[in-house]
């Protein structure tokens, strides 16, 4: 079998990453100290900068072009998601979709063992993301992503639509955990509830995710390999209404179905 079969063209070995081919399985491998999925590779501790846009409408009101900046300290899963709008109203609805920026936390939350991997390092930051979001109070909204590459930069094209509950004062997300399992070659699904507070009320949404991504057909296929645990917490929301900015922050990590994380 030859290597090229898969790794050519944009699937070519990234520069810092090495071949592996054993037992007819091919892929390739970052080198420290590097990581990634071995297309695509990046220095171990360097802070890092996703840029991209979100559209769509939500409660009938038109969102355009507004402004996603993420800021992810891979040395401790820190992500910081910041959007910006001179619109408080889209400030404000967008309070209750934290889900926007969780997915980042999953590509680069810190992996509690050896063998554990982030999302970056099997998809190598390129993948298609649709998350459907069914809110207690009977709202629903869908959150379609694509995530990409240009020019060495992480980039994030960000769609939703739908309704969310409205006069939202005041929020707080607990944590959560998710099982992100493979259930085929490059496709990855999760369901999970999340439980926040809206104005001083316990509530909650349910949340269908489906991850798809290019992965080498000549690769090994494992199921419970590529299953994981992804673990949220210190969750935070802020609508920064002098800077017109509202900022969401989390720390993640990331460990085996059946493992125990810190």
């Amino acid at each position: 079998m030859s290597v090229t079969r898969c790794l050519e063209g944009e699937y070519t070995c990234h520069g810092n990453a090495r071949f592996v081919y054993i037992d007819k399985v091919v892929y390739c491998e970052c080198e420290a100290p590097f990581y990634g999925n071995g297309i695509r590779c990046l220095t171990t501790g360097k802070r890092l900068i996703l840029r991209g846009k979100v559209n769509g409408v939500l409660n009938n009101r038109a969102i355009k072009n507004v402004d996603l900046l993420a800021y992810v300290y891979t040395t401790n899963g820190r992500i910081e998601t910041h959007i910006r709008s001179k619109q408080n109203i889209v400030r404000t609805m967008m309070k209750i979709l934290q889900p926007i920026g969780d997915i980042i936390g999953w590509m680069f939350g810190v992996p509690q063992g050896k063998k554990d991997k982030n999302g970056f390092m099997i998809t190598g930051g390129e993948l298609n993301r649709t998350a459907l979001i069914q809110y207690a109070s009977g709202e629903t909204v869908l959150i379609t992503q694509e995530f990409f590459t240009f020019s060495s930069e992480l980039k994030v094209h960000t769609f939703v639509q739908g309704t969310v509950p409205d006069r939202l004062n005041s929020i707080s997300y607990n944590d959560f955990m998710e099982q992100i399992t493979s259930h085929s070659r490059g496709v990855f699904k999760s369901c999970s509830t999340r439980r926040y507070s809206m104005n001083g009320l316990a509530s909650y949404f349910t949340m269908d995710q489906t991850l798809i991504f290019n992965e080498c057909q000549h690769n090994s296929f494992n199921h419970s390999f590529n299953s994981m645990t992804h673990v949220v917490t210190r969750n935070t929301v802020m609508n920064d209404r002098k800077n017109n900015v509202l900022r969401f922050s989390s720390t993640n990590q990331i460990g085996a179905v059946d493992g125990k994380l810190n």
